[in-house]
């Protein structure tokens, strides 16, 4: 296996509209922008994505499984207020948002491992939805329930 090390400096990469970034195939998104570090064809697909204030992502998919570090700002996320720090994972197939950016604008980390494919929601594809006490479990907050359990 060749071996490759890629290396990028914050400072050195230009923002780009999210429809011109490699590996979201002219998906328009106003009020997006970000940086791409890695390499497109073999990955990593590490993005630095920055939201202007109240920015809307459509609910969607992507083609890969992607993670998400929010760095600044917040985010209402079906219906949830997340802040920084907030982490969130997806398979493929599991279709999130919409995501609203809050009124001083956000800045997120996004890593793919693979080609993102942005696959916009439309009637009839998946539409799971989280279970009521999802923001608890996600966030590490127990119900009465597991009080028993350590």
């Amino acid at each position: 296996m060749a071996q490759r090390n890629l290396v990028a400096h914050f400072d050195e990469l230009p923002w780009i509209p999210m429809k011109d970034l490699p590996g979201f195939d002219g998906a328009d998104h106003p009020g997006m922008e970000g940086k791409f570090f890695g390499d497109i064809d073999e990955g990593p697909w590490f993005y630095l994505v920055r939201h202007s204030a109240g920015t809307r992502i459509p609910r969607h998919t992507h083609g890969g499984t992607v993670t998400h570090y929010l760095l600044e700002g917040e985010w209402d996320l079906d219906g949830e207020k997340v802040t920084p720090g907030h982490w969130h994972h997806e398979i493929p197939g599991t279709y999130w948002g919409p995501v609203i950016s809050g009124d001083q604008g956000s800045m997120v980390i996004a890593i793919y491992d693979r080609y993102p494919s942005f696959v916009p929601w439309k009637p009839g594809d998946d539409d799971w939805t989280p279970p009521a006490d999802y923001w608890d479990w996600a966030h590490g907050r127990k119900n009465e329930d597991d009080a028993t359990s350590a």
